[in-house]
């Protein structure tokens, strides 16, 4: 049978041959709480950025790569994932996708389209703005009055954006 030593030791415990009893290492996994960036109108390319190190780190950014032989489990993850960093009018707008790579393409469609909005809108000001002269007749107030009314309505149209 075996020596007395062998009796003693726990079976998780080996001998690599030179007498000496190894463990196996045990596997360290650091968790990290998660809080996850909230897409709003301005912050696409940004939030873009963090969800991707934050899906990386659950390992599951695979799905959102489109990757064929992504598990079923990990793409789903990355939907969950996704959606906690959205509002709920964009839920709305990914629910009925299958994947999270449709889910994504679909967030980046709308954030783009709102993207070529904000800057059409910012060039037709740009162009308004420059257009404003103080005729020989307008007095200082009155300009000061177009002017602000100029720029703090637009500037309050934006926001809406």
């Amino acid at each position: 049978m075996g020596s007395e030593d062998e009796k003693d030791t726990p079976p998780h415990v080996k001998d690599d041959g030179s007498g000496k009893k190894t463990q196996p290492r045990a596997s360290t996994r650091v968790t990290v709480p998660i809080q996850y960036p909230m897409l709003n109108d301005t912050n696409y390319g940004l939030w873009a950025v963090k969800m991707k190190m934050i899906l990386r780190g659950l390992g599951v950014w695979e799905a959102v790569e489109g990757n064929e032989s992504v598990e079923e489990e990990k793409d789903q993850g990355a939907l969950a994932a996704i959606s906690q960093a959205v509002s709920d009018a964009v839920i709305m707008a990914i629910a009925e996708k299958e994947s999270a790579k449709e889910a994504w393409e679909t967030i980046r469609q709308m954030s783009i389209g709102e993207e070529r909005v904000r800057k059409a809108r910012a060039q037709v000001l740009k162009r308004q703005f420059d257009r404003m002269v103080m005729l020989d007749t307008t007095s200082i107030v009155e300009f000061s009055q177009n002017l602000n009314s100029g720029v703090t309505y637009p500037l309050c149209q934006w926001q809406k954006l």
